[in-house]
């Protein structure tokens, strides 16, 4: 026989606090409850129990512990039928207080424990007492050990209705004791030895995460195959409710379906797939009959009331007195059945705004009487329909202002799209997770071993990956947000994703899949395979190998970066534009000889890895080895000028929509910000590289550089061709026109110098849907114009090209020069400024300088 515990105080040692002494909070002795506040115990957040967190439960006198529903009536349907929210049921048969006995309740702070003790408690018919206990243990973060502890259990057949014993969420997810539903069985309890317990007469199971280790569905030792279905040795199966999945030993394959699933992979490689939610479907209703009164949660409720001829009901929406308009945020719903006549049916803590009451047909007509209670407004409401019946309705609501009836009153019957917040376990073993599209807001645990991977190919949208630390983070994926720990590999879709574990100090082992995805390493050793596509990657510090895996993709090198590798750089030229497919972004770079120690071509040294591969060294010691390339071929300052790494020109900023970027690394597509026109796309970008042979035989093709301050008012030196404009603010009016370099070459000699770089020169042509004055470094300049000049000056492909976008362009073949502008600005367009002329520049200078030395 088991024994409860005791010692706890009071004059019986079952606790302090006693039913019958404090008396009931709702009810009477016969069908009563009593509120327990556990925060004393468990904290301010309570517990966790089915997905809600609860501070505290009501004791019925029934046997029964109710979260959302107060517990006060016996109903012989029993567990299954129930669908007012969690209830714990050690023994729920019809009991009465008032024929003897008493429940005593025990707060052990010390010990982490809330006690219930129903003693001695008599039937509400018949002979005998009962004496059962309910222990909850803090086990911490909302979790508890639940146990059922049965000393006397003497009710015999005949004496009662029949009793429940189990657990339910409230949603037809049930677990029953053995006995249960038979009262011959649960006189022997306190000799029962239960499926879950220490010792006869001892039920007992863990909440963890909300859901009693009693609901897992459990794998065998071997490889499981388990999906929605599945029957394990116990009889409890896989549905598309909130399943808990235990899959034991082996290389298990686990689907939990639909539900919010918690699923734990245990030992070996496991296959865990995340599930998805299903469609929009039909919610799943309280029937409500004459006479009914029920209590709502303060979950989302749905009612049917069948409105049978002449009937009344209540229906409480929260559960608060029916006098209360205390609404509960959620959008709950209540169904009429028929457009019978009927008398009255009163809704309690009606949410305006949320809550609807969805009529079968539209009304004919209808009278409203709005009044307010000591607290509350209510509504009185007849509605009659074209059939000439009525119904009425007593509204007690949250509103501080009378109802409208199109705030109550709807046709359109409501539906829900089931949930599927899941929570996967990999344990032990390098397992896998498969996330599926509307998976909902997953936690996915990678557990022990260092092959965890979480594999989202198979979804049909981007996601979005940030890492909060090591191996962990979030994935957001549509609406829905993955949360993960212990992963170590991922593998992205096959759009345009975002992956970012630079708050990550271990390296990260990524396949990012097709599309054109931007990828951020951690401080750590990294692997990345960008896949197929025009991908970003950055592979931050540490010392990273980085595959382009066949793309056409941007590696961004940053400072003290280590020793990156990439496996396969791509130095093919698949458009033709002098560069390489894969190209390599060193603006972040510092030490160099360029702009504010920017590195160019210059600052890089080429060297052999020893096995015939290239290893690129930067100025302050960063490494790059490109396997498969030959050092001798990237020794070429042209090759490393096709790679990305800046001449003496290329490396200047242009102002962007998201921020400056070296001209070099822009792109078709990206957006300039214009001083016109906001931010206008790139169309088209060329390349000029000059050697230093032409540069050494035609001076005219030697680039300007212009010196800080100056009648522009530069912040650092520039170097541009000398047809380059910018926009001169006349002193006097503040007009702005354009001028040319070598303008200022000829009439301000001391602003600029004439270079001739050793490397040559590089010239990059960004050109716009139109002209535009764009901005680099505070300084407004041009976007590139198609002229004559502009024009003689690029390859053949680059004019092909060229022609391609603006066919029009041929027919300026051959016109005098003066004749072929006008007609580039008939075919492209105009000038974005008027130009000023050498002549009336020289003069406004003349006139400035005279201004500031009088």
């Amino acid at each position: 026989m088991a024994t409860m515990n005791s010692g706890l105080g009071g004059a019986t040692g079952y606790g302090e606090n006693s039913f019958v002494t404090n008396g009931p909070d709702s009810g009477t002795l016969d069908d009563g409850s009593v509120y327990v506040d556990i925060t004393s115990v468990f904290g301010p957040g309570g517990i966790t129990l089915f997905g809600q967190n609860y501070t505290g439960f009501n004791v019925g006198t029934n046997g029964v512990i109710g979260f959302d529903w107060d517990s006060t009536t016996y109903n012989p349907e029993g567990l299954e039928g129930f669908n007012q929210g969690p209830l714990i049921a050690p023994l729920w048969t019809d009991m009465d207080l008032s024929q003897g006995g008493d429940i005593l309740w025990d707060l052990d702070t010390v010990n982490g424990t809330v006690t219930i003790t129903w003693l001695d408690v008599a039937p509400s018919s018949g002979a005998g007492t009962n004496s059962f206990q309910v222990v909850l243990t803090d086990t911490g973060g909302g979790n508890f050990d639940l146990e059922f502890i049965y000393e006397d259990i003497q009710y015999g057949d005949g004496d009662t209705l029949g009793n429940s014993v189990g657990l339910t969420d409230g949603n037809g997810n049930v677990y029953e004791l053995e006995g249960s539903r038979d009262t011959n069985d649960a006189t022997q309890y306190e000799t029962t030895s239960f499926d879950s317990g220490p010792a006869p007469g001892h039920f007992s199971t863990s909440v963890v995460d909300g859901t009693p280790d009693v609901y897992s569905i459990d794998g065998t030792s071997g490889a499981d195959n388990m999906d929605v279905g599945y029957t394990d040795a116990d009889g409890q199966d896989i549905t598309n409710q909130d399943d808990y999945i235990l899959a034991g030993d082996g290389n298990d394959t686990i689907r939990g379906g639909e539900g919010d699933d918690t699923i734990v992979g245990g030992a070996g490689d496991d296959v865990i797939y995340s599930g998805s939610d299903s469609d929009a479907a039909a919610p799943t209703y309280v029937q409500v009959y004459n006479g009914d009164n029920y209590h709502g949660t303060t979950g989302q409720d749905f009612y049917h009331w069948n409105a049978e001829t002449g009937s009344n009901a209540v229906i409480r929406m929260n559960n608060t007195p029916t006098e209360s308009g205390s609404g509960d945020g959620e959008a709950d719903y209540v169904v009429v059945g028929t457009t019978n006549n009927t008398g009255t049916l009163t809704i309690g803590d009606f949410d305006v705004g949320n809550d609807r009451i969805v009529l079968p047909e539209a009304y004919a007509s209808i009278s409203m009487t709005n009044a307010s209670s000591p607290t509350d407004y209510y509504s009185d409401i007849t509605i009659t329909y074209a059939n000439g019946n009525t119904q009425s309705f007593v509204i007690y609501h949250d509103g501080s202002t009378p109802l409208t009836a199109s705030e109550v009153f709807t046709t359109e019957v409501p539906t829900v799209t089931a949930s599927d917040n899941d929570q996967l376990i990999g344990g032990e073993g390098d397992d896998t997770f498969i996330l599926e599209d509307h998976s909902g807001n997953d936690t996915i645990d990678g557990g022990a071993g260092e092959g965890d991977h979480i594999d989202a190919s198979n979804l049909s949208g981007p996601v979005s990956v940030t890492y909060s630390g090591d191996e962990a983070g979030d994935i957001v994926s549509g609406s829905d947000t993955i949360t993960f720990s212990d992963i170590e590999q991922i593998t992205l879709t096959n759009q345009a994703d975002f992956f970012d574990a630079s708050a990550a100090a271990t390296g990260v082992s990524l396949d990012a899949g097709t599309g054109d995805d931007t990828i951020i390493g951690s401080s750590g050793n990294d692997t990345l395979s960008s896949g197929i596509g025009h991908d970003t990657i950055t592979g931050g510090l540490g010392d990273d190998v980085m595959t382009s895996a066949g793309g056409e993709d941007l590696f961004v090198l940053t400072t003290s970066g280590g020793r990156d590798t990439i496996t396969d750089f791509g130095t093919g030229d698949l458009d033709g534009d002098g560069r390489f497919n894969d190209q390599l972004d060193v603006s972040n770079l510092s030490g160099g000889t360029g702009p504010g120690g920017s590195v160019t071509r210059n600052d890089v040294v080429v060297s052999d890895d020893g096995s015939g591969n290239a290893v690129l060294t930067f100025p302050d010691g960063e490494q790059l080895v490109l396997l498969g390339v030959p050092p001798t071929f990237m020794s070429a300052p042209a090759n490393l000028y096709s790679a990305g790494i800046p001449c003496f020109t290329t490396g200047t900023l242009i102002d962007t929509a998201t921020g400056p970027r070296p001209v070099e690394t822009l792109r078709v597509g990206d957006l300039m910000q214009t001083a016109d026109e906001g931010c206008q796309p790139v169309i088209w970008i060329g390349t000029t590289h000059v050697p230093h042979s032409a540069l050494m035989s035609n001076p005219r093709l030697r680039p300007i550089t212009l010196h800080p301050g100056g009648s522009l008012q530069l912040a650092q030196p520039m170097t541009v061709s000398r047809q380059h404009r910018f926009v001169f603010a006349d002193p006097q009016d503040r007009t702005e026109r354009f001028l040319r370099a070598n303008q200022l070459l000829q009439v301000a000699p001391d602003q600029v110098s004439v270079d001739c770089p050793l490397g040559g020169v590089t010239y990059v042509h960004v050109l716009l849907e139109r002209h535009q004055v764009l901005f680099s470094g505070g300084v407004a300049t041009e976007s590139f114009f198609p002229g004559p000049w502009s024009l003689r000056g690029l390859s053949p492909r680059s004019v092909a090209k060229l022609a391609a976008l603006l066919p029009r362009l041929r027919y300026l073949h051959g016109l005098p020069p003066k004749l072929a502008r006008m007609a580039t600005e008939q075919v492209y367009a105009p000038l974005a400024r008027d130009e000023i002329s050498t002549a009336e520049l020289r003069e406004r200078l003349r006139a400035t300088r005279l201004k500031q030395s009088a």
